[in-house]
C-alpha cells in the first residue's frame, strides 16, 4: 500500500514566467483563479525566465537587457517576503506595463509599483523591506538560481507550469487554460489522494488582485 507524505500533502506548482511575457499576461486570469480556488491544495513558486528581444520590441520597448533583469529582480525582491507577495506584485507589474504603458527599464516605476501594492495590501508587501532588498545580494542570488533552474529543467518557452507530487509531474507550456490547469490538479490529486472537496480558507477568498483587462 502506497504511503502519502503527510508532512507535505501539497501539490507543488512552479510557474516559469517573465514580467514582460505577453502569453503570461493573457494567462493572468486563469492563473489567479487557480491560486484562489486551489491554494489550499498547493504551494506555488515563481521562477523567472527570459524573453526574446523580439518580444520586448513587439511590446513597444527597446530590448534593453537591464529592463529584463530589473523587472525580474523586482519580483525576486518581493519573493523574499513571500511567494504570494511576489505573485501579487507581479500582477500589478504586468498591469502597469501591458495596460499602463510604463517603462520596464525605469527603477522609479518598479519602486512606485511596490509602494502602490504596499498601500493597498500592507499585510502582503512591506514597502520598506522591498526597497532595501530590491538590488541586494540575496535577490540577485534568487534570480541566479531561477535562471539555473530554467537551464536544468530545460524550460524553453514562457509561460510554463509544472505540477509535481511525490515524483509524479505534469508540465504545461504556453497560454494554458484554466481547464487544463484544473485537469493537472485532478490527475495529481489521484496520486496524492488529496481532499479536493476542502473549502477555501477565508484568506484565499479575500486575496485580491488588481482588476486586469476590464
Amino acid at each position: 500500500m502506497r504511503k502519502v507524505n503527510n508532512e507535505s500533502p501539497f501539490i507543488k506548482i512552479v510557474y516559469y514566467t517573465h514580467p514582460l511575457c505577453p502569453l503570461s499576461w493573457e494567462m493572468q486570469r486563469a492563473w489567479e483563479r487557480i491560486i484562489q480556488e486551489f491554494g489550499h491544495l498547493s504551494r506555488f513558486y515563481l521562477c523567472m525566465g527570459n524573453v526574446a528581444d523580439e518580444t520586448i520590441t513587439a511590446l513597444g520597448y527597446e530590448p534593453k537587457k537591464n529592463a529584463r533583469d530589473m523587472t525580474c529582480l523586482a519580483v525576486k525582491a518581493a519573493s523574499l517576503q513571500s511567494q504570494p507577495a511576489a505573485n501579487l506584485y507581479l500582477a500589478y507589474l504586468r498591469q502597469a506595463f501591458m495596460v499602463g504603458g510604463s517603462d520596464p527599464s525605469s527603477l522609479d516605476t518598479l519602486i512606485e509599483i511596490a509602494r502602490h501594492v504596499s498601500r493597498r495590501h500592507p499585510d502582503m508587501l512591506n514597502f520598506q523591506r522591498f526597497f532595501e532588498q530590491f538590488d541586494c545580494a540575496q535577490s540577485r542570488q534568487a534570480l541566479f538560481e531561477d535562471r539555473k533552474k530554467n537551464q536544468i529543467n530545460r524550460i524553453v518557452s514562457m509561460p510554463t507550469l509544472t505540477f509535481t507530487f511525490l515524483g509524479k509531474g505534469i508540465k504545461l507550456s504556453g497560454n494554458c487554460s484554466y481547464d487544463s490547469m484544473v485537469e493537472a490538479f485532478q490527475q495529481l490529486s489521484k496520486v496524492a489522494t488529496l481532499p479536493m472537496h476542502l473549502s477555501l480558507s477565508e484568506k484565499m477568498l479575500t486575496y485580491a488582485y488588481p482588476n486586469v483587462r476590464e
